[in-house]
């Protein structure tokens, strides 16, 4: 089984930005960024504008899906599961009996 998270970072402006988590292909949450001025030597993620970048790394969000603090009430983690179980049906193999001669 292969389980894939992948962070899409979106910029709708200079200073605007966002992030969508995916797991095995299928957006499950999407977070706002925090874009703020970066100064030389400070390190940012993702694209930068100017000088207008994210500050926040990929590990954030990717811990805001699986330890959401709403996740009682919005259920995010019932999306992986769901995702998590699809990949279930389509790696089992069905054992056939060989054949005789």
């Amino acid at each position: 089984m292969k389980l894939e998270i992948e962070v899409k970072r979106i910029r709708g402006s200079v200073t605007q930005g966002e992030a969508a988590v995916y797991v095995n292909g299928e957006k499950v949450i999407q977070f706002g960024d925090d874009i703020q001025m970066v100064k030389p030597g400070q390190k940012y993620y993702g694209e930068k504008i100017g000088n207008w970048a994210s500050t926040k790394p990929d590990a954030d969000f990717v811990k805001g899906l699986l330890w959401h603090p709403f996740d009682d009430m919005y259920h995010y983690s019932d999306k992986v599961k769901a995702i998590l179980e699809k990949s279930i049906v389509e790696d089992g193999k069905i054992w056939e009996e060989p054949e005789k001669i």
